[in-house]
């Protein structure tokens, strides 16, 4: 009794051409850091490939080189954490590109007696890695020329907001330091767009975008819908257990919640070990048979019950709810994004908190 997380591959790669069709001037790559976001790297990263995609995030050293397991150097695959000490000569047996964050970062690169391609973070507004205004002109009037810098990349803070003031004030300050990396290195990619900024303007795509949760059927904002999204995600849980109760009694821990006498309780396998918020109290509900239920009573490590008395007043079978019935979390009708919104979240947070307890299934033609 596995709870059940399909991805349909063919839905993935229909998002991400939807990205890669916004611009004019950037292609798409993918943001697969975090085994793409839960759903494995693997196979989501070969559904991309396949589909035309080239160029791929993550965030650290060991998720590459579990990447260049099953894609050769044909795909460029980018370490936003850059390259510590110890860590080089992976880099350049494997052709993977560093993002360089510091000074620091970019003097350990330099010493090394290579012309491997790097790329360089510069921090616009973020404050959270990339090289601040200061940085970036010691690094211009430094004896870097011999550095073979492709890329200049930073990331937008308020994108997922497109009036926020902080995106202008970004955008300008990325195309004035681009400017002046340009005098020394004219040739470099740039690239400021994450999903959100995909969205965006036209004027913040530059030359690659980086889209991450949207490609996975998240929206930056989950009360905001994107059209021409694809839903990637089901997710179905076995029930256990149905059971009618025979007066009012309290449900789950802590007794915070009341069910009456007569109501159907379906219990079902996933908790929160498996990436549901115990905060969804009071909020989430599931799909049974097309019609949403309600979750009772607090979300435990392994389990959460519902309440099916409708349905099993209207003729359900409680036999065969038990034989293999499934409340979906995770549908077409009800996506991450809602998900997101009844645990007060977003849906980058839904998708990787799901943990590895479920059994994975993969779908479309991308898989066959």
């Amino acid at each position: 009794m596995t709870p059940e997380l399909t991805i349909n591959l063919d839905a993935l790669v229909s998002n991400w051409r939807t990205i890669n069709s916004l611009s004019k001037t950037a292609v798409a790559g993918a943001v697969v850091k975090a085994n793409a976001y839960g759903l494995g790297l693997k196979e989501v990263s070969l559904a991309l490939f396949n589909a035309g995609c080239k160029s791929f995030f993550v965030a650290t050293l060991d998720e590459a080189v579990e990447f260049r397991k099953f894609l050769d150097a044909d795909a460029d695959i980018f370490v936003f954490s850059g390259c510590h000490p110890g860590e080089s000569e992976t880099f350049e047996r494997l052709n993977i590109t560093p993002v360089l964050n510091s000074l620091f970062q970019i003097d350990h690169w330099a010493k090394r007696e290579n012309s491997k391609p790097c790329a360089l973070m510069l921090d616009t507004g973020m404050n959270r890695l990339g090289l601040s205004e200061d940085d970036l002109d010691v690094f211009l009037s430094g004896d870097y020329h011999r550095l073979n810098l492709q890329y200049v990349l930073s990331h937008l803070a308020c994108a997922d907001e497109p009036e926020h003031a902080q995106n202008p004030l970004q955008l300008t300050k990325f195309q004035n330091a681009l400017s002046l990396i340009k005098t020394e290195f004219p040739h470099v990619v740039a690239s400021l767009s994450n999903s959100a900024g995909a969205l965006l303007d036209g004027k913040y795509h530059f030359d690659l975008m980086r889209p991450g949760v949207v490609l996975y059927g998240g929206f930056p904002d989950p009360k905001v819908k994107v059209g021409n999204l694809q839903n990637v995600v089901e997710l179905s849980l076995p029930i256990i257990q149905v059971r009618k109760l025979t007066e009012d009694q309290s449900v789950g821990y802590g007794a915070s919640e009341v069910a009456l006498k007569g109501t159907y309780l379906a219990t079902v396998r996933v908790g929160y070990a498996d990436g549901i918020f115990r905060c969804a109290q009071g909020k989430l509900t599931g799909m049974l048979k097309g019609e949403l239920v309600p979750l009772v009573g607090r979300v435990s490590m392994d389990y959460c019950v519902f309440d099916i008395t409708d349905l099993v007043n209207k003729g359900l079978s409680v036999r065969e709810l038990e034989s293999g019935g499934k409340v979906q979390l995770i549908t077409s009708e009800q996506t991450i994004n809602d998900l997101a919104l009844m645990e007060n979240t977003i849906s980058y947070e839904v998708l990787t908190s799901l943990g590895n307890r479920y059994k994975k299934t993969y779908r479309g033609s991308c898989h066959e």
